[in-house]
């Protein structure tokens, strides 16, 4: 009965070993990363903003899309500005199941530029905005230039 129950033990612990290496982060970018489009590329961007964060918000046929690097809920990173420019991965759906998307359509964008790396970073706020009619977006990707939105 001991071996038994010995056994027992080793098999539970090589489970749970193997789930956990399973439900580990592969550098994807999140659930159902990769797969998606380039996302909203943003250029022109004023150079005192090098250095801080971007993201966007839209909706696309009635489907919300966030903008993120990356997703590992509850938070997420946003991507860094860098030379005037920056590369907004496009995300949709509700957590825990957020995959990268890929659609295409016209819509509105905001842009928004932050002051954190991530939405949980301490302090982490809006400090830029820019919003942006009829862009349209092909397979996940669109580009547009900072002096083309309203900023207000």
């Amino acid at each position: 009965m001991k071996n038994t129950f010995k056994w027992f033990v080793v098999i539970a612990i090589v489970a749970a070993i193997g789930f956990s290496m399973a439900a580990c982060d592969d550098g994807s970018g999140g659930p159902g990363g990769g797969g998606g489009g380039g996302g909203i590329t943003v250029t022109g961007i004023p150079s005192e903003y090098n250095g801080k964060y971007a993201t966007v918000v839209l909706n696309v046929n009635g489907e919300p899309v966030y903008g993120a690097q990356s997703f590992d809920m509850p938070s997420y990173t946003y991507p860094r500005i860098s030379g005037g420019s920056v590369t907004i991965g496009l995300w949709s759906g509700t957590p825990p199941s957020i995959t990268r998307w890929n659609g295409s359509g016209t819509t509105i964008i905001s842009v928004f530029i932050r002051n954190g790396a991530t939405s949980t970073t301490s302090g982490s706020r809006n400090i830029a905005s820019s919003l942006f009619y009829s862009v349209t977006i092909t397979n996940g990707s669109a580009n547009i230039a900072w002096s083309q939105g309203n900023t207000p």
